[in-house]
Protein backbone atom coordinates (compact mmCIF):
# COMPACT_ATOMS: atom_id res chain seq x y z
CA UNK A 1 0.00 0.00 0.00
CA UNK A 2 2.78 2.39 0.93
CA UNK A 3 4.57 1.84 -2.40
CA UNK A 4 1.38 2.29 -4.38
CA UNK A 5 0.74 5.59 -2.60
CA UNK A 6 4.33 6.69 -3.33
CA UNK A 7 3.90 5.79 -7.01
CA UNK A 8 0.68 7.85 -7.21
CA UNK A 9 2.48 10.80 -5.63
CA UNK A 10 5.52 10.58 -7.94
CA UNK A 11 3.60 10.50 -11.25
CA UNK A 12 2.07 14.03 -11.05
CA UNK A 13 5.42 15.51 -10.02
CA UNK A 14 7.10 13.85 -12.99
CA UNK A 15 4.45 15.17 -15.34
CA UNK A 16 4.91 18.68 -13.96
CA UNK A 17 8.67 18.50 -14.47
CA UNK A 18 8.39 17.02 -17.97
CA UNK A 19 8.30 20.30 -19.85
CA UNK A 20 11.14 21.90 -17.90
CA UNK A 21 14.15 20.15 -19.38
CA UNK A 22 16.19 22.37 -21.69
CA UNK A 23 19.85 21.49 -22.19
CA UNK A 24 21.98 24.45 -23.34
CA UNK A 25 24.90 26.55 -22.16
CA UNK A 26 23.86 29.87 -20.65
CA UNK A 27 25.95 32.93 -21.36
CA UNK A 28 26.75 31.97 -24.96
CA UNK A 29 24.09 34.24 -26.41
CA UNK A 30 22.63 31.33 -28.35
CA UNK A 31 18.96 30.51 -28.14
CA UNK A 32 18.47 27.18 -26.36
CA UNK A 33 17.41 24.36 -28.65
CA UNK A 34 13.79 23.52 -28.02
CA UNK A 35 12.62 19.98 -27.47
CA UNK A 36 9.01 19.91 -26.35
CA UNK A 37 7.83 17.25 -23.91
CA UNK A 38 4.05 17.28 -23.61
CA UNK A 39 1.22 15.17 -22.27
CA UNK A 40 -0.97 16.48 -25.10
CA UNK A 41 -1.33 14.94 -28.56
CA UNK A 42 -1.36 18.39 -30.17
CA UNK A 43 0.26 21.09 -28.04
CA UNK A 44 -1.52 24.49 -28.12
CA UNK A 45 -0.48 26.80 -30.98
CA UNK A 46 1.48 23.93 -32.56
CA UNK A 47 0.70 21.46 -35.30
CA UNK A 48 2.07 17.95 -35.54
CA UNK A 49 3.78 17.68 -38.92
CA UNK A 50 5.07 14.10 -38.63
CA UNK A 51 5.21 11.33 -36.03
CA UNK A 52 8.08 8.89 -35.63
CA UNK A 53 6.46 6.26 -33.44
CA UNK A 54 5.87 5.13 -29.89
CA UNK A 55 8.79 4.97 -27.46
CA UNK A 56 9.24 4.07 -23.79
CA UNK A 57 12.12 4.87 -21.46
CA UNK A 58 12.39 3.60 -17.91
CA UNK A 59 14.50 4.49 -14.92
CA UNK A 60 14.80 3.31 -11.34
CA UNK A 61 13.85 5.59 -8.52
CA UNK A 62 15.76 4.65 -5.38
CA UNK A 63 13.62 6.27 -2.72
CA UNK A 64 15.63 9.50 -2.41
CA UNK A 65 15.65 12.39 -4.82
CA UNK A 66 14.18 11.26 -8.18
CA UNK A 67 15.09 14.54 -9.90
CA UNK A 68 18.50 13.45 -11.26
CA UNK A 69 17.13 10.14 -12.57
CA UNK A 70 14.19 11.89 -14.23
CA UNK A 71 16.46 14.52 -15.77
CA UNK A 72 18.74 11.81 -17.17
CA UNK A 73 15.73 10.00 -18.66
CA UNK A 74 14.45 13.27 -20.20
CA UNK A 75 17.85 14.03 -21.73
CA UNK A 76 17.94 10.47 -23.13
CA UNK A 77 14.47 11.05 -24.67
CA UNK A 78 15.71 14.27 -26.27
CA UNK A 79 18.83 12.56 -27.63
CA UNK A 80 16.87 9.64 -29.09
CA UNK A 81 14.30 11.97 -30.62
CA UNK A 82 16.87 14.25 -32.22
CA UNK A 83 18.53 11.22 -33.85
CA UNK A 84 15.22 10.58 -35.64
CA UNK A 85 14.64 14.21 -36.54
CA UNK A 86 11.96 14.80 -33.89
CA UNK A 87 11.71 18.02 -31.91
CA UNK A 88 8.97 16.87 -29.53
CA UNK A 89 7.85 13.99 -27.35
CA UNK A 90 4.04 14.06 -27.21
CA UNK A 91 1.36 11.95 -25.49
CA UNK A 92 3.66 11.54 -22.48
CA UNK A 93 2.38 9.09 -19.91
CA UNK A 94 4.19 8.20 -16.73
CA UNK A 95 3.76 4.99 -14.76
CA UNK A 96 5.55 4.05 -11.56
CA UNK A 97 5.71 0.42 -10.49
CA UNK A 98 6.64 -0.40 -6.91
CA UNK A 99 9.28 -3.09 -6.31
CA UNK A 100 7.99 -6.67 -6.10
CA UNK A 101 9.52 -7.11 -2.64
CA UNK A 102 9.23 -3.81 -0.73
CA UNK A 103 11.26 -5.15 2.19
CA UNK A 104 14.11 -6.28 -0.04
CA UNK A 105 14.68 -3.09 -2.03
CA UNK A 106 13.62 0.52 -1.88
CA UNK A 107 12.31 2.53 -4.77
CA UNK A 108 10.29 2.04 -7.90
CA UNK A 109 10.64 1.60 -11.64
CA UNK A 110 9.27 4.57 -13.58
CA UNK A 111 8.22 4.34 -17.25
CA UNK A 112 8.02 7.38 -19.54
CA UNK A 113 6.10 6.52 -22.71
CA UNK A 114 4.90 8.60 -25.64
CA UNK A 115 5.42 9.45 -29.31
CA UNK A 116 8.29 11.22 -31.00
CA UNK A 117 7.05 13.92 -33.37
CA UNK A 118 8.03 16.91 -35.43
CA UNK A 119 5.91 19.90 -34.44
CA UNK A 120 5.73 23.38 -35.98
Amino acid sequence: MRWTLAAWMIAPALLAMAGCDRAWLPGTGAKPPEFLISTLSAPPARTVKKTFGFYCRWFSYGGGDYGPAFTAASVALKTEGEKMGANAFINLSVAAVPPPDPKGQAGSVVMLCGDFAEVK
